[in-house]
């Protein structure tokens, strides 16, 4: 709630920030005093039941959960735009780019980023393609073990005994 006089309004962190600018002797002191909690296991599972029993606090947290995801996932897509396969130039929808892993060790997929800058670190490692460039550079003639395929089919040329 914002504080202040008739028509002049403060942020309460506005407020935090003057206060302490004005009182850095009770800020220091404040900080160097310890601050003791004991851990009382029963009453943290009890307020943690209570917490999660409520319909609001979920509601809550999920529409925080699903906001940053979006806005990441708006971010990833801004950026396939801007840099386009890099084989063919495709541009048109964010949709038909992928992220190629190309050097490093790949962490996990671009999209399943929690975090703008940890979405960063992983694209270093990456090059933007087209699905369909995607498809033909990474394309494998026989995906199964070998040791499978040998087992099951014969070999062209190999005459049956």
């Amino acid at each position: 709630m914002p504080r202040g006089y008739p028509g002049i309004v403060v942020l309460p962190a506005e407020a935090r920030r003057r206060w302490r600018e004005k009182n850095p002797e009770k800020v220091k002191a404040a900080n160097r005093r310890p601050r003791i909690r004991n851990y009382d296991s029963q009453k943290t599972k009890a307020w943690r039941t209570k917490r999660l029993a409520d319909p609001f606090y979920r509601a809550r947290i999920n529409k925080q959960a699903n906001d940053r995801a979006t806005m990441i996932r708006r971010w990833l897509d801004a950026y396939k735009l801007s840099k386009g396969c890099v084989d063919c130039g495709y541009k048109e929808h964010h949709a038909a780019l992928h992220f190629d892993h190309v050097s490093g060790e790949k962490e996990i997929n671009v999209c399943n980023a929690k975090s703008i800058d940890q979405a960063k670190k992983e694209i270093e490692k990456c090059e933007v393609r087209c699905a369909n460039c995607h498809a033909v550079r990474t394309f494998v003639l026989y995906p199964c073990k070998p040791d499978i395929f040998d087992a099951t089919y014969e070999r062209v040329g190999e005459t049956m005994k």
